[in-house]
């Protein structure tokens, strides 16, 4: 038992996440406190309708500087039907990773459940839904689940901002909705800053405390699924970690069955 705890901390701690997240305008969550008005539901409702993927594809290219920025090569794989949401990566490179798979099952009552398969153990391991694993949290968290009601309250702080870019933002603010929600998402508050034209998050603050990580998309995939992030760049704000994400070669609702998105399936070839 102690030498599979030894490798599946070793595997779940190797440098291939510290997603979080820069680029200016702005560079620190804003502050403004909620205003009284629409529900968390309809504040997020906008927000979910551009999302209308049932599923997708991808293939993930990441860079992570405390790495030295090697490239990391992972298959992607989301699902969202009546059950709830699910993802799925299989890790191609570098080779000490390859076969690696990981599966998180986010269910619609809130009760998830995530695991992992190691290659050169020849099982799956159920992986703890706890936010400090930074490996698992950063996969997470990254952007491609859909926003989730069932885990987060979300409110219209009634501010706006302007990135970059030139894109109109409107802020909206979610918390964990109870205790055992802020354990496995590993942060106290998220601030988005959504695209008023295109109703999609361009930057997205994570905070416990204090801010942790500011993460932003710089480019969409645009499609009869709603704008899906194609690029992000995220930085750690306590180690100033950079984190670069790409994805490359996106198909959208080619009707993915959910036994891709099981124990019994990761544990295949």
């Amino acid at each position: 038992m102690r030498r599979l705890n030894a490798c599946l901390t070793l595997l779940l701690l190797a440098p291939i996440a510290a997603l979080s997240a820069p680029t200016s305008a702005p560079t620190s969550a804003p502050t403004s406190a909620p205003t009284s008005g629409p529900s968390s539901a309809d504040v997020i409702a906008p927000v979910l309708a551009a999302l209308a993927w049932r599923d997708f594809s991808a293939t993930i290219s990441m860079r992570v500087s405390r790495d030295g920025n090697k490239l990391k090569q992972i298959q992607l794989k989301m699902l969202d039907d009546e059950e709830g949401q699910a993802m799925r990566l299989d890790f191609e490179r570098p080779t000490k990773l390859r076969g690696m798979k990981f599966l998180a099952l986010a269910r619609r009552d809130g009760i998830d459940s995530w695991a992992i398969y190691l290659r050169m153990l020849r099982r799956v391991m159920n992986v703890p839904l706890d936010g400090s694993n930074v490996m698992v949290r950063d996969m997470v968290n990254l952007g491609f689940f859909k926003p989730r009601p069932e885990l987060l309250e979300f409110s219209d702080t009634g501010e706006r901002v302007t990135l970059e870019g030139g894109q109109g933002c409107r802020v909206i603010a979610a918390q964990p909705k109870n205790e055992a929600a802020r354990r496995q998402l590993g942060f106290e508050r998220l601030t988005l800053c959504v695209d008023e034209a295109h109703r999609v998050a361009r930057r997205t603050f994570f905070e416990a405390q204090r801010p942790i990580r500011q993460q932003t998309t710089l480019s969409f995939h645009e499609g009869p699924g709603g704008p899906l992030p194609k690029q992000i760049r995220a930085v750690d704000l306590d180690s100033g970690e950079i984190t670069e994400v790409f994805l490359s070669a996106i198909q959208v609702n080619t009707k993915l069955p959910r036994r891709l998105f099981s124990r019994r399936a990761i544990s295949r070839k």
